[in-house]
């Protein structure tokens, strides 16, 4: 028996003949040097990897595979065009032993074609040398993660959280430290704003002068 181009040799996970499945959520089957592409759901990005857990909804259940969010799919709801990390099946995503499995409560609104993701999180100093970018703190069940993004509106409540948007129609990009740089704290912040009152800091007049013309 020969193989076609793009078929896999798989085995059951059960000594059962396979079950059919009726579905289409492979878009691309890998090839040499290139991953496999498929629709899922981004749930939320696996910490210290580059790579988010991704709901895959079957016609009886629903799976979680690691996945490389690339574009969001139109008409779908809220699917993403998805890579694996390298070329092979999907894998299926496992936590690692105590490890809480990451959720996406704080995706505010999930992106559209050319709409940017908006999501919950805490701003912590702005980037400097981008206009409106800021260190944004989220809290995962798995820790503190850090991204960037554009502070929309305050929302209400003592957590201190805004209303956060991506600067590109992508999902969240994770803030990436640069060598001898050390990352702001927030506790530079004497007094956050509330019901349109400005924000209170701690500075110099040279450094307000920058803050109000970045």
């Amino acid at each position: 028996m020969y193989l076609c181009v793009g078929d896999w040799i798989i085995e059951t996970g059960k000594t059962t003949v396979p079950v059919p499945y009726e579905g289409d959520w492979i878009i691309q089957l890998a090839s040499p040097g290139q991953p496999t592409k498929f629709k899922a759901t981004p749930i939320a990005p696996i910490p210290g990897r580059k790579v988010w857990v991704c709901h895959v909804k079957l016609p009886t259940e629903t799976l979680e595979f690691e996945g490389k969010p690339i574009a969001p799919l139109p008409e779908t709801d809220g699917e993403w065009l998805t890579e694996t990390e390298q070329p092979t099946a999907p894998v299926p995503y496992e936590p690692k032993p105590g490890e809480p499995v990451p959720k996406g409560e704080w995706i505010v609104e999930k992106a559209r074609p050319n709409q940017p993701t908006k999501y919950k999180g805490k701003p912590v100093a702005p980037i400097f040398g981008r206009k409106g970018i800021w260190i944004i703190k989220v809290t995962q069940p798995t820790g503190i993660e850090l991204y960037e993004g554009k502070p929309l509106s305050r929302i209400p409540g003592p957590e201190g959280e805004w209303i956060i948007e991506t600067e590109q129609p992508t999902m969240p990009v994770p803030y990436e430290e640069k060598p001898g740089v050390t990352t702001p704290s927030e506790d530079w912040i004497l007094e956050e704003t509330h019901d349109d009152k400005p924000t209170k800091y701690k500075g110099s007049k040279y450094l307000k002068f920058i803050f109000l013309y970045m």
